[in-house]
């Protein structure tokens, strides 16, 4: 398994990936920490799940893109060009094998986010090198782990409008944190996160920064029980009335009977 997400924030953007390459054997995990890639010289982050190696080739496509334009659709359909290609190419060339997965060609799913003139996009591109545009969403999953990312964001759905590039990037650290502590393998720590800012400059999120996003989350989750905790023990037990039925007593006539 594997889980990329993608949130687009009020003055930045946020994409955050598990570490777990592939299974070796049981209970072994290889890791990785190549999910994400800075284009710096594009001004966008590069998210991927799928074949390591085809992950690699879209990379390598996406960075010799030398297109000026303005237009966010135009550059949206140049970025889809050079998926299809590459995807075309894998069909084309793949030599099929019986052992899974080398029965099927290499493929990849994608997320591409940035600024293009100041205007901010995040893309998510299939395997069959169709494309979403996640920009009004403001969040984008891709992975097999993908089902728990979107269950776990949606509590969060609200108030996206006012996420800050600090509060992006503790909810995409809590998604995968919280997504690698429910399922039973595949994905892996630690949790990578990179970020942008609204003038295109790209960070990753150091050991420090990391720690504290940890702690953060952390005691988030302490409150959440709380909050949960308090709001059960304030409830009232409603009272149940069981109807009668063929003529035997209900429970509050058996009560007024003792």
């Amino acid at each position: 398994m594997t889980l990329v997400v993608g949130i687009l924030c009020t003055d930045g953007i946020v994409m955050a990936a598990d570490s777990a390459s592939s299974i070796l054997a049981a209970n072994v995990k290889e890791l990785t920490d190549r999910k994400i890639v800075a284009c710096q010289q594009q001004h966008l982050l590069f998210g991927a799940s799928g074949h390591v190696g085809f992950i690699d080739k879209i990379h390598s496509s996406i960075s010799k893109i030398t297109s000026q334009t303005k237009d966010l659709e135009k550059f949206r359909k140049e970025l889809q060009q050079k998926f299809a290609e590459e995807h075309r190419e894998s069909r084309k060339n793949h030599v099929p094998f019986p052992q899974q997965p080398n029965d099927k060609p290499p493929q990849a799913d994608c997320i591409v986010a940035g600024y293009l003139d100041k205007k901010p996009f995040l893309y998510n591109f299939d395997v069959d090198a169709t494309d979403s545009d996640c920009t009004l969403s403001k969040f984008a999953a891709v992975g097999s782990g993908t089902p728990f990312a979107h269950t776990l964001f949606l509590p969060h759905r609200s108030n996206l409008l006012n996420i800050n590039l600090d509060a992006g990037k503790i909810i995409a650290n809590r998604i995968i944190c919280d997504a690698i502590s429910v399922t039973a393998y595949g994905l892996a720590l630690p949790v990578h996160v990179y970020y942008m800012d609204t003038q295109a400059h790209i960070k990753m999120a150091d050991s420090a920064e990391m720690s504290q996003i940890n702690i953060t989350c952390e005691a988030w989750r302490r409150m959440e029980s709380d909050a949960l905790g308090n709001a059960l023990t304030q409830m009232k037990t409603p009272t149940i009335t069981v109807a009668n039925v063929d003529g035997l007593p209900s429970m509050q006539e058996k009560k007024a009977d003792k």
